[in-house]
């Protein structure tokens, strides 16, 4: 019988932990980038916690170390002493000399407390030794438009953005690439965040002039086929008839009628091919260049 824990409803906060631990399975390569994926998709939708649980129940994940704890010790039944018989032989001639005693060691402690200390002078302070800086945390280089790099980059946004809900996703080179979201406690605004070589995703400190529609259409990332979306990018220029492309460059958004990824081939010669789909990569439609 499934515990009561796990039939609880499961925070927006629990979704997004458990997608965090799976991230960090698929950079330790404990999942690949399909069960990554659907993993990451299943935890958006769930409804429970104990649909969570499952989805990181067979994962190596960092936890905290439990401690055994031994049994109990018996408690001990304390027995009243005999009291001594004063009139026996060798009573008060051991207590007087116990009394002595302490009076001759409590006379020691006084002169040794009341002795002055001579301590050796202090000296002068030393400079102090520069703080080592700290190397800056350097991304692995990675082609945004492979199936590796679509995943990092959802995972990205999810860490950095705190949440894979987005206006629109780009990527326009193997380097270039980022999303706009809408301004937390502000959707007349938005916030646009970079892939930077070396150093992954950041925010780009840019204000649009022109205000964001309160309205617009979001796309979920967690829906994205990562896999079929790379292997139509890679197949692009060659199905637009545009095989010598300069650019190929993917954008994933919604124009109205459900959430699209379109891919656009352009070469020298102003040659322009497009392929369109779902997120998933179904629904392909190719439109060849003239």
């Amino acid at each position: 019988m499934p515990s009561l824990r796990s039939r609880k409803r499961a925070r927006d906060s629990d979704r997004t932990a458990t997608c965090d631990r799976l991230d960090v399975a698929f950079a330790e390569g404990q999942i690949d980038g399909v069960e990554h994926r659907t993993r990451v998709a299943a935890a958006l939708r769930a409804a429970h916690i104990g649909d969570l649980t499952a989805l990181t129940a067979d994962l190596q994940l960092p936890g905290v170390a439990r401690v055994r704890r031994g049994p109990s010790p018996a408690r001990s039944v304390a027995v009243s002493p005999t009291p001594p018989d004063r009139d026996a032989p060798g009573y008060w001639p051991v207590r007087i000399g116990v009394a002595v005693a302490l009076v001759a060691a409590m006379a020691v402690a006084h002169a040794v407390v009341s002795r002055p200390v001579h301590r050796p002078p202090v000296p002068p302070p030393t400079a102090t030794a520069p703080v080592p800086v700290t190397a800056p945390v350097v991304v692995e280089p990675v082609d945004l438009r492979t199936d590796r790099g679509l995943t990092e980059l959802v995972a990205a946004v999810r860490r950095v953005a705190g949440g894979t809900v987005v206006d629109s996703l780009s990527v326009r080179g193997p380097d270039d690439g980022g999303v706009r979201i809408a301004e937390p406690g502000n959707p007349r605004a938005d916030r646009t965040y970079t892939w930077t070589p070396g150093a992954g995703l950041t925010r780009l400190d840019v204000v649009s002039a022109i205000a964001r529609d309160p309205d617009q259409r979001t796309v979920e990332l967690g829906d994205l086929d990562t896999t079929a979306l790379a292997g139509l990018l890679a197949d692009a220029p060659r199905a637009t008839g545009v095989p010598g492309a300069r650019s190929v460059r993917l954008m994933v958004f919604d124009p109205g009628s459900g959430p699209a990824a379109e891919i656009t081939c352009t070469d020298g010669a102003a040659r322009r091919g497009t392929v369109t789909a779902r997120p998933d990569g179904s629904g392909v439609a190719v439109f060849a260049a003239s």
